[in-house]
């Protein structure tokens, strides 16, 4: 039912498993494995958090009970957010505890009808998150990750070398060994391709009212990429109609809730303990490009002039199927391209950017067309196999069903791949083999 689980969050923002017979959190974590999803690190997180099984289950936000965390996308303030969050509740509160969720679309819908010039703002400029960290972890804050912990170092110059290529704008070391780092300019208003919806894909509200501590301020955590400051009312009652709208429940013992991290926001209520809700956090599909960057941001106002501090995208150039994949729309044919060009020709096209090769087993270069990607890969022109689409097609002497594993594997053999992104039948015709 893996399919079945993945399309009904993205349909609806999270599901239910209510009873689910998962005892404790290695079985946990090993059902989590069974969705066949990348792993995804905690880079940049904020939230203090324990392992508990391989690196894949954690314990939820250990922010002290009497601490709300306000609605936020995962980790949304990072370059890196996870795709699917997953909880699983051992034990419930004694009162209260309960993980709010409410579908980002109906946000982002409400702030451009209510507020259409903050809308434009954060549109045209994105936010940035300011953030000052400790050392080592705070457990008595929500937002008391250390920078050791959060970044997975222990040093100040590895500190530096990691967060050069985590997406931050900038860092400021403090005499007691705190760190204050303000990220690059990130989308809060923005398309989710695979619905068309627009989504209010951010951590804003959790920033402005939630990232509060000894050494945070949370009406400064957050500003418009440009540097201006977030409008007070607006976000208040932002606020409101997220807890207005929100949908909650009672946790109960082996409840499993599955959430599309870019479809719904969660939050959590106070409780009394006890608690215990872990955590689990995964990347896109196994065997599947890559999901981020997964969200263009929208037109709109100020888009055609944006200063050095706004939102830079390029156009959209994918495809986004209903499964969720995100197929390169312009591909490079592959047809009559001679067999010894073939190999020069996929090489030449990855260096300039191409990331879809358009093959078929009846343009008789797929073996050249496999070497092609090779030396792509081995010269690092591309990373990996998963940053290529390949779509090929089945011949129509080979549409019927004992026929098909055959053709498929000469494909996969020919091209010297694992699996193939995308099989096409060709013609719709079928022919009988040996007629053509």
């Amino acid at each position: 039912h893996r399919e079945t689980l993945l399309q009904l969050s993205l349909s609806h923002g999270a599901v239910l498993l209510r009873d689910f017979p998962v005892p404790d959190a290695e079985a946990f974590g090993r059902s989590c494995e069974g969705l066949q999803l990348a792993k995804t690190t905690m880079e940049g997180s904020a939230a203090p958090r324990t392992n508990m099984y391989k690196d894949i289950v954690f314990t939820s936000n250990e922010a002290p009970p009497s601490e709300k965390i306000p609605f936020h996308h995962e980790m949304a303030q990072t370059a890196n957010p996870p795709d699917y969050v997953l909880f699983f509740c051992e034990t419930p509160a004694a009162i209260g505890g309960e993980t709010p969720i409410i579908l980002s679309s109906e946000v982002a819908e409400y702030l451009e009808v209510n507020h259409p010039s903050f809308a434009s703002d954060l549109t045209a400029h994105g936010v940035k998150y300011q953030r000052t960290m400790p050392a080592d972890d705070d457990p008595e804050s929500p937002i008391g990750k250390g920078w050791r912990s959060t970044f997975n170092v222990e040093t100040e110059s590895e500190l530096e070398q990691a967060i050069k290529v985590s997406g931050y704008e900038s860092w400021e070391w403090f005499p007691n060994g705190d760190l204050k780092t303000v990220t690059v300019a990130q989308p809060s208003l923005a398309s989710d391709p695979r619905t068309d919806r627009t989504v209010f894909f951010n951590a804003v509200v959790a920033a402005y009212v939630g990232w509060e501590d000894a050494r945070n301020d949370p009406k400064k955590s957050v500003v418009l990429g440009n540097g201006v400051a977030l409008d007070d009312d607006v976000m208040a009652d932002v606020d409101r109609f997220m807890t207005e709208r929100r949908v909650a429940f009672p946790w109960q013992a082996n409840d499993v809730l599955l959430i599309d991290n870019r479809v719904a926001m969660h939050s959590r209520n106070t409780f009394e303990r006890p608690r215990r809700v872990l955590a689990s956090l995964w990347g896109a599909r196994e065997g599947r490009r890559p999901s981020v960057p997964y969200l263009a941001v929208r037109g709109g106002a100020g888009a055609d002039e944006q200063s050095s501090g706004d939102i830079h995208t390029d156009p959209c150039a994918e495809l986004v199927l209903r499964s969720g994949d995100r197929m390169p729309s312009v591909g490079l044919g592959l047809w009559k391209v001679p067999r010894d060009a073939a190999a020069d020709t996929v090489v030449d096209a990855l260096r300039l950017g191409y990331r879809h090769l358009d093959c078929a087993c009846d343009y008789g270069n797929e073996a050249e067309v496999g070497q092609g990607i090779k030396r792509a890969i081995d010269e690092g022109i591309v990373a990996s196999r998963e940053d290529i689409w390949v779509t090929s097609k089945l011949w129509n002497t080979y549409h019927a069903a004992e026929h098909v594993p055959m053709a498929m594997q000469k494909t996969l053999d020919d091209l010297g791949l694992d699996y193939g992104t995308l099989v096409v039948r060709d013609m719709c015709g079928v022919m009988e083999r040996g007629t053509c």
